[in-house]
């Protein structure tokens, strides 16, 4: 008998929110308890998890606060959109993440929504620990230098580092280096890429060097 085509895996919610407010630790994989309006309106994308988590009810985990939107065609046999929906566990992976809140103190908060393979609806959670604000700045800076690293990158028209070189290399015209980095020529933002210039023969471009300091 042939096997049946897995399908490729398809993302339903992302909990970007998650990973800026909370230092994401253990994952694991979940199934989650439908309806079957559910499953057709997640299949049509309609879910967000930005606001929810996990909660322990009688020994069980239930995902709280999910808003899947109702399925039109559905009529009175509709769903509530925000009602709890019991994650399906292994017993030992639920008394683990259980004893990891109540013990240790940690949050359980979904990361993905989404359909695996085999057309399964599954959510990825994590033990995870709420960042201080200290943590989130770092975050924010992060982001920003990703952004701008990109940008420089698109501008020269490559993405891709020269062939041998180092992959933490690449090159700006000097007016894009003094936008980005600033008139005295140096990015040092605290646990950030730092840039080191150095002048070409053209001396009309830069070679930007940067590492996490440490």
């Amino acid at each position: 008998m042939a096997q049946a085509k897995e399908r490729p895996l398809k993302i339903v919610a992302d909990n970007r929110k998650a990973r800026f407010n909370y230092e994401i630790g253990e994952t694991f994989e979940a199934g989650v308890a439908l309806t079957g309006s559910e499953v057709k309106s997640l299949r049509s994308g309609k879910a967000t998890i930005a606001e929810s988590y996990a909660d322990s009810r009688d020994g069980e985990l239930w995902l709280i606060n999910s808003n899947i939107t109702e399925y039109r065609q559905a009529g009175r046999d509709n769903h509530a959109p925000k009602r709890p929906r019991k994650l399906l566990l292994h017993k030992r992976q639920i008394n683990k993440l259980i004893g990891a809140v109540e013990r240790q103190g940690f949050t359980v908060v979904p990361l993905k929504l989404y359909f695996n393979e085999k057309g399964r609806a599954k959510v990825e959670i994590a033990l995870a620990r709420g960042k201080k604000l200290h943590d989130k700045r770092d975050t924010l800076k992060k982001r920003s230098w990703d952004r701008e690293r990109g940008r420089l990158l698109r501008a020269k028209g490559d993405p891709r580092p020269e062939t041998g070189s180092d992959p933490r290399r690449f090159s700006v015209t000097a007016g894009q280096l003094t936008r980005s980095l600033g008139d005295d020529g140096i990015r040092s933002d605290r646990d950030q890429p730092v840039a080191f210039l150095k002048l070409s023969p053209a001396l009309s471009q830069f070679t930007v060097f940067h590492q996490a300091l440490r």
